[in-house]
């Protein structure tokens, strides 16, 4: 049987162990399991191989199985057809931050201090003003993908469910697929939604490695985990500045986040965290206004 028909027969055997009505991300494991055991044996082991190379992406496995029409954004939508400047843009996507925020309590200030801070750390990382506005508008738009989650797995203030888990952390494929077709925001969709990928090629949902990340999207982490991890939460206090600098070492340490952005926020510690706290106060008082309406 020639090389690629074994491949089509591999493949046709994964689909079909794909279970309809479970979520594809938490079936993973169980397939790649599947497949491995029968390595040598129903198929050849250099298509296995190259199926447990990529197996373990949760983009590829959302590509296949999506078709939510809501991801159907219109192509000719851009900067250029609405005629926004840069300015603009962020004023426009401020306010889509406070629609994708405000839909849980837990996260209401989140996306504005993500903004503020990657516009800061841009700016010390010696970004061009147009550059560190882009990265505010990718703050701001960086968990629009969190608008396909269910309301009450974002607001489960219990341990989330090994498949809850996994369907948050989808989020930021969401992200990727809803900024992609925007005529104009090449750079800013790939800083929004790479946030959560990690240098050592561990994070999601591509498992993208150090080669394949941008400055920007490395700022991007940088800030969604500072911003994240200082805040206050409705279920807890945000970190002081002793522990948050350990746990961003901790993550420099192992590989994930970039050494030297890290630097530079520990540097420039005390600023970058005021800047923080009065985009969060900022959009508490906008919080607070909608929910007297």
């Amino acid at each position: 049987m020639p090389f690629l028909s074994h491949i089509l027969h591999l493949a046709d055997r994964i689909a079909i162990q794909v279970k309809k009505g479970g979520y594809v991300v938490s079936q993973i494991p169980a397939i790649k399991e599947s497949i491995s055991r029968r390595k040598g044996l129903s198929f050849p082991q250099e298509a296995v191989n190259a199926f447990l190379q990529i197996c373990d992406k949760e983009a590829l496995w959302l590509d296949s199985m999506d078709s939510s029409s809501f991801l159907e954004i219109p192509a000719s939508l851009s900067l250029k057809a609405v005629q926004l400047t840069l300015d603009e843009t962020v004023n426009l996507t401020q306010l889509f931050s406070g629609i994708i925020d405000f839909r849980s309590p837990f996260t209401a200030l989140h996306s504005a201090g993500v903004s503020a801070v990657a516009y800061s750390l841009a700016k010390l990382c010696g970004l061009s003003e147009n550059e560190c506005k882009m990265m505010s508008i990718a703050g701001n738009l960086h968990d629009i993908g969190k608008i396909a989650i269910p309301k009450e797995i974002l607001e489960k203030q219990d341990r989330l469910e090994p498949v809850e888990y996994d369907i948050i952390r989808s989020h930021t494929y969401y992200t990727y697929r809803l900024l992609k077709p925007v005529s104009g925001f090449e750079e800013i969709t790939q800083w929004a939604a790479y946030h959560h990928e990690k240098l050592n090629g561990c994070g999601y949902p591509f498992h993208i490695k150090a080669d394949g990340l941008s400055l920007g999207a490395r700022i991007m982490a940088v800030a969604d985990i500072f911003t994240a991890i200082t805040e206050d939460r409705p279920y807890r206090a945000g970190m002081q500045k002793k522990q948050t600098l350990k746990s961003l070492k901790s993550m420099v340490d192992n590989g994930s986040i970039s050494p030297s952005i890290s630097s530079r926020l520990a540097e420039n510690y005390g600023s970058v965290d005021e800047i923080r706290r009065k985009a969060a106060a900022s959009a508490a008082s906008r919080y607070q206004r909608l929910l007297q309406v």
